[in-house]
């Protein structure tokens, strides 16, 4: 048996074939549900979804319309490579398309080429109608995958699962699993890493001797092709069906394989893999097994997103900017926020989609209700924080790290009571910021002896942590405490809930310039 993992929380995969999808929630590592469904509109979808809204959520691909090119690309460097690839990406694929490149490894020649697998999807419908479905749900949105890519990590676990039945295992694999949504996905593999992959649908019928006759041909179609990527009877080959308990009973494989065929039922398969909640012992498909396997393993090799999924998470992510920014927001102000940028999301959505989004709002603004219920705040306080987000680092999530720290000075007993930001532009540079932030920052009333030491080190951890978060930035604190400063030197019965402020301005971003013997110098521009 491969080893169970532990995984933490619930997670919805969905996954995505030319035939519908399936839904699959998995709880502590433990599939607890699993629906079939036609549409991202049906009704007991949006239910189950809105029964875990703090599930997130990741697109799981088994359509037809997936691609995948062998390339050898020149020796150059990793960099050079990579830019390589991305030129390659622009012109050969359209610019809707998902689209990346694995790599297979180098040749074993003086010359080193580096050989590259390129990976692409149409994102059409009906993929194109669910991702547009999903991004915009209240849960976190995971990403994009696609099954044959991900389904390495599921070959390389079966093959331990299953090592007594292979016990001398061989470079090539092929797996061949019997799914509802898409037909006879076969995925080849050599070395661990993925060379082709091809799905084709029962010809003739769904009676187990049809089933199996379509599977027999399959394998012997796949093995005559992957004969053009370099396979040899002599170099061996494995091979791991998963089918119906019936279908199994009617195949008669007579190909040259090392080891006999690995026919197992999807069940099987879970109890090998650990998972055994994946499957039930009637279970026809492997759809939700290997969505379910997917859902506990942590290492996933390719992830795919969308401009609109892209954008959606720098919403989430201003959300959680919001959140953290603890004085500055009000109860309702919270709750108002959250719920119109979801709401925002789902104006052109179905009403069932509008009304899981309600659903996870509603949680939200009652966590948000709990979070601030000692805090106040105005709508021109939550401008400042949002232009913020904007002005700092807009390709990046460096500023809501800098939410998290003023949040809770953790170690030195103190908290931050209230915040103002201040940001503009330049005068002198319109392509320049700066920013006046103030925090009120209080003691908890434990602080005492060492209040002065405490602060003092405080400050100085404080200013270098903003340094190095706002690289690129000039930080400075236009006042600090010494020890001399009037708020270190208070008696210690009189240091509970002590408040002291912190001043923080930050302009930017410095530019690189280059003086007159070609040396590059950082220019600050003129301070106001």
């Amino acid at each position: 048996m491969a080893k169970v993992r532990k995984v933490k929380g619930k997670k919805l995969v969905l996954s995505i074939g030319d035939e519908g999808a399936i839904l699959t929630l998995v709880d502590n590592g433990v599939m607890t549900n699993r629906l079939f469904v036609a549409s991202p509109t049906a009704t007991d979808f949006v239910s189950l979804i809105a029964s875990a809204p703090e599930a997130p959520i990741a697109i799981y691909v088994d359509v037809v319309d997936q691609a995948y090119t062998q390339h050898t690309l020149p020796p150059v460097s990793k960099m050079n490579v990579k830019k390589l690839i991305e030129r390659k990406l622009e012109k050969e694929y359209d610019p809707s398309d998902l689209k990346s490149a694995i790599l297979l490894g180098r040749e074993e020649t003086l010359r080193r080429d580096w050989k590259y697998l390129f990976v692409s999807v149409r994102n059409i419908p009906p993929l194109s109608d669910w991702i547009e479905s999903i991004v915009g749900l209240p849960n976190k949105f995971e990403g994009i995958f696609l099954l044959p890519v991900e389904s390495m990590s599921f070959m390389e676990d079966l093959k331990v699962a299953m090592k007594d039945l292979t016990p001398n295992p061989s470079s090539w694999q092929i797996l061949i699993s019997h799914n509802r949504i898409g037909g006879f996905r076969q995925v080849i593999y050599r070395d661990n890493k993925i060379l082709f992959t091809r799905i084709a649908q029962p010809i003739g019928g769904q009676t187990p001797d049809i089933v199996a006759g379509n599977i027999e041909q399959e394998t012997l179609n796949t093995i005559e092709y992957i004969r053009r990527l370099g396979f040899e009877d002599k170099s061996g080959l494995d091979l791991y069906i998963i089918v119906a308990d019936e279908v199994k009973k009617s195949l008669d494989i007579n190909v040259h394989t090392s080891n006999p065929p690995v026919i197992i039922t999807p069940a099987k398969a879970a109890e090998g893999l650990g998972i055994p909640s994946a499957a039930e012992a009637k279970d026809r498909f492997g759809d939700v097994l290997m969505a379910t396997h997917f859902a506990v393993t942590k290492k996933h090799h390719l992830k795919f997103s969308t401009d609109t999924a892209n954008t959606v998470s720098t919403l989430e992510n201003l959300s959680s900017a919001v959140v953290y920014a603890t004085a500055a927001i009000s109860i309702g102000l919270v709750g108002y926020t959250l719920y119109n940028v979801k709401e925002f999301l789902s104006v052109n959505d179905d009403i069932n989609i509008k009304e899981v989004r309600k659903i996870s709002a509603q949680k939200k603004l009652n966590d948000a209700k709990k979070l601030f219920e000692d805090f106040d705040g105005n709508v021109e306080q939550i401008k400042e924080i949002s232009k913020l987000h904007e002005d700092f680092n807009k390709d990046k999530d460096q500023i809501f790290d800098f939410f998290k720290l003023y949040a809770s000075a953790e170690g030195y007993n103190i908290s931050t009571k209230s915040f103002d930001a201040k940001i503009e532009k330049r005068e002198d540079n319109p392509d320049k910021i700066s920013a006046d932030i103030s925090m009120v920052l209080a003691t908890d009333g434990t602080v005492k002896s060492n209040i002065a030491a405490s602060l003092i080190e405080t400050f100085i951890d404080l200013e270098k942590y903003f340094k190095t978060l706002f690289k690129g930035y000039e930080v400075t604190f236009s006042d600090r405490p010494s020890e001399n400063t009037e708020i270190v030197n208070i008696p210690d019965e009189k240091a509970t809930n002590l408040n002291f402020e912190l001043p923080l301005k930050i302009e930017g971003p410095i530019v690189e310039e280059t003086n007159k013997r070609g040396r590059a110098k950082k220019s600050r521009g003129r301070r106001r």
